[in-house]
């Protein structure tokens, strides 16, 4: 697929972690150790799905609106030491298919790029653990620019490729992911394997929900 013709979209913007990163499981333990570092009371696994995709500090002042600024210093603390443990490392991996899928959109002519809630230390550690960073032309972190929802991210990064809105897509796996995308002017596509169920994307804005990554290049 290199004729332009062919191609609904130039750029497509990926989301990390739940999306190409399977690291949710391991993400939420960091989250429950962080929030139990400063003795806040734990909160169901329901709720924190619904942080993934949004920065730190607004994920835990969502679940926390009165925490302080030493707790929430404290939590970040302890989450930033956690990306380098040697057990997250060693937990750390990708998706089946996504290193495929990557590549083949390399290949053929796609620009690529990342947009996390999480921090660049720890998107540049999982990229040095997995061998990624190679793969993408730029990305943005969730301390770099306003939290998603908000379409910072995916402006940035359409303004550095030089790519209009409507030549890129966004794939996501969380309501935040989708919102972005949309709040930026470009389609957006939703993964099921992540922390969001079907409807729930489809109700927020994904054109079109997919069972499993190799299955992208038929809606690029």
């Amino acid at each position: 697929m290199t004729h332009n013709q062919q191609k609904k979209y130039d750029l497509v913007i990926f989301d990390w972690d739940g999306t190409l990163a399977n690291s949710i499981g391991h993400l939420l333990v960091l989250i429950r150790r962080s929030i139990e570092s400063v003795g806040l009371e734990a909160v169901e696994d329901k709720h924190l799905y619904g942080i993934f995709g949004l920065s730190f500090d607004q994920a835990i002042r969502s679940l926390y609106p009165d925490v302080t600024q030493k707790q929430l210093d404290g939590m970040t603390e302890f989450f930033t030491e956690g990306f380098k443990s040697a057990e997250y490392v060693a937990s750390l991996s990708l998706f089946p298919g996504v290193v495929d899928i990557l590549n083949h959109l390399k290949q053929s002519g796609y620009l690529l790029a990342v947009a996390t809630g999480k921090r660049r230390i720890g998107l540049d550690k999982d990229f040095a653990a997995l061998n990624m960073g190679a793969l993408f032309d730029t990305t943005r972190c969730g301390d770099e620019t306003f939290s998603k929802p908000h379409p910072q991210m995916v402006e940035e990064i359409l303004t550095e490729l030089v790519v209009e809105p409507s030549r890129a897509l966004m794939v996501g796996d969380s309501i935040h992911d989708m919102q972005m995308g949309l709040n930026a002017g470009t389609d957006v596509l939703a993964v099921s394997y992540g922390v969001c169920d079907e409807s729930v994307l489809k109700a927020h804005g994904a054109i079109v929900c997919i069972d499993d990554i190799k299955d992208l290049t038929n809606h690029v």
